[in-house]
């Protein structure tokens, strides 16, 4: 259990690393202020 846990914690930082830079690389790509409108519209 004690080397699960230590891996799940490094992988779950990649993982919000990859997810970070997923919504940077669209927002980028998209106008920035698109998503947030449409976030305060819904």
């Amino acid at each position: 259990m004690l080397p699960v846990e230590v891996h799940d914690v490094p992988l779950d930082l990649v993982v919000t690393e990859s997810a970070v830079r997923r919504c940077r690389n669209d927002a980028s790509a998209q106008k920035p202020q698109a998503p947030a409108e449409a976030e305060t519209m819904k």
